[in-house]
């Protein structure tokens, strides 16, 4: 009796070993960081989410992500500690490495695919979201698949792929608003050879028609919440939609294709080299299409890297939401057409090239994997990223010593609360009420959080209650300690209240206070 011995096909080798590498730099460090703020959002989201889609008029922006939150849902059946919970993204990370692999090889050839994986593989950016409990390695894969059907479809005609292009558009729309820049991306390279494929017009046509209808439950949650969306931005303490985010200009263009090429942890003489030997490649994959008569598929990979960048730069100067995680589905045709530029080079200049690729991106890895993120030399440079903090110790001490008639948790910065509260749920016995703290006319205004409508609302009369004990949680997105406005609550809690304790974690210091007889 012979027995089958599976084994990957000779030409597949090259990738099993590029995944090995992916893997490990995924693996690598994976449930070290505690969950930050995104995070917990999307772990509190995931495990009511069906509550959620059931009763969507009564909520903001936790159901405009489905696909992940779904996913998500039963994920976390099998444990819950940051390990176990981030292997889902990063499962979808690895898939990704394959869809970039079969969609080059599919576009133009197996070295351009051995290559694209290999950038993918080793991407800083792409890296840091695959250890992330956010759906961003999800838009990834899902718009690998979409463009991967679509081409197939073009070349052979047969419905079934027409069927997976319509599905995973919605998959990926449905994982993030944002990957309907890439569905607009793939109706204009179509438009733009609407000649050639004239008789694919009609289902192409129902195709797209079929993908918004789809979304029309989406578009429902949208415009249904609008009113709440306005009552919510007029709320005490609720940072209004994108007034974190600055209004781009050129220079975001460029700390974009910086953050495509080496991620957000390298120094700045390494993310100035890196970019530039990117661009430079990146130049020379345009100029090889080009000059080999590669006309179609260069639109096809240009408008799918640089359309949703621009189009996001277009609306952000009226309404910002221009964000470079936003654009990681851009990044993988970014390293797609480097990797064609590559492939043109002969062996020993192929390899001295990614020697070089891999010790600027080494550099950045390691600042990644030590939690060194540089300060920013401009605003524009890593939107709405942030050095981890040490939300679980800080959260592990409070239930080591607390009390049970510890009054309430008061927090000077909306970026500790999402993760306390996390954490802080895992213990039933800590049933305390937590409030964001605004001061205001040298007032201590604390904000308490109502649920349904994922606001913070005022409640004045808070301490002048008979509080005993009260726990502060002292932070803010970017932590100095000092000269920030945050450290001037901290001030006023200290003129009332007798300080007990002092515990000092990474950017948070939790106090502990009692109230003065």
């Amino acid at each position: 009796m012979k027995i089958k011995v599976f084994l990957p096909h000779p030409s597949h080798y090259l990738l099993v070993i590029i995944l090995f590498i992916g893997f490990a730099l995924r693996i690598y460090n994976l449930g070290n960081n505690s969950f930050w703020s995104d995070e917990a959002h999307s772990l509190r989201g995931a495990s009511m989410i069906f509550f959620l889609l059931k009763n969507y008029s009564q909520f903001r922006t936790v159901t405009y992500i489905p696909t992940f939150l779904i996913s998500l849902h039963f994920w976390q059946h099998l444990g819950s500690s940051e390990f176990i919970l981030r292997l889902l993204p990063l499962i979808f990370g690895l898939f990704s490495i394959v869809m970039i692999f079969k969609l080059a090889c599919e576009l133009f050839n197996y070295k351009t695919g051995v290559i694209s994986a290999f950038l993918l593989a080793v991407s800083p950016f792409h890296i840091y979201y695959s250890q992330e409990i956010r759906p961003y390695t999800f838009m990834t894969s899902f718009t690998l698949l979409s463009v991967f059907f679509l081409i197939k479809f073009l070349k052979n005609r047969k419905y079934t792929f027409c069927i997976g292009y319509i599905i995973f558009n919605v998959l990926n729309i449905y994982s993030h608003p944002a990957a309907f820049l890439m569905l607009i991306a793939q109706a204009v390279y179509l438009l733009c050879y609407g000649k050639k494929y004239k008789e694919d017009i009609p289902a192409l046509a129902l195709s797209h028609f079929l993908i918004l209808l789809t979304l029309a439950p989406l578009l429902a949650t949208i415009f249904g919440n609008l009113s709440r969306l306005n009552l919510a931005l007029n709320a005490p303490y609720f940072h209004s939609f994108g007034d974190w985010i600055p209004k781009p200009s050129i220079v975001s263009i460029f700390f974009t294709l910086k953050n495509f090429s080496i991620g957000y942890n390298a120094v700045k003489p390494i993310y100035l080299l890196a970019a530039g030997v990117c661009l430079i490649l990146f130049c020379k994959g345009i100029f090889n299409l080009v000059r080999e008569k590669e006309k179609e598929k260069l639109v096809l990979v240009l408008t799918l890297c640089i359309l949703p960048v621009l189009i996001s730069f277009f609306i952000s100067q009226f309404k910002r939401f221009f964000v470079d995680r936003h654009f990681i589905s851009s990044a993988l045709f970014y390293y797609i057409i480097i990797a064609y530029g590559l492939s043109r080079f002969k062996r020993r200049n192929l390899l001295f090239v990614m020697i070089i690729i891999l010790s600027l991106i080494s550099s950045a890895l390691i600042n990644y994997y030590v939690n060194y993120l540089p300060k920013k030399s401009q605003e524009q440079e890593h939107i709405g990223v942030h050095a981890r903090k040490e939300y679980r110790e800080a959260a592990q001490h409070i239930m080591k010593n607390f009390q049970i008639h510890d009054d309430v948790i008061l927090h000077t910065s909306k970026n500790t609360f999402e993760p306390f509260r996390y954490y802080l749920s895992k213990n039933a016995q800590i049933a305390i009420k937590q409030y964001l703290l605004k001061l205001e006319n040298s007032e201590l205004l604390p904000c308490e959080y109502l649920p349904l409508e994922d606001i913070f609302k005022e409640k004045r009369n808070l301490l002048t209650e008979k509080i005993k004990r009260v726990w502060l949680i002292f932070s803010s997105w970017e932590f100095t300690g000092v000269n920030q406005p945050e450290l001037s609550i901290v001030e006023v809690i200290n003129s009332s209240y007798k300080k007990i304790t002092e515990t000092r974690f990474k950017d948070i210091i939790v106090y502990l206070y009692e109230k003065e007889e």
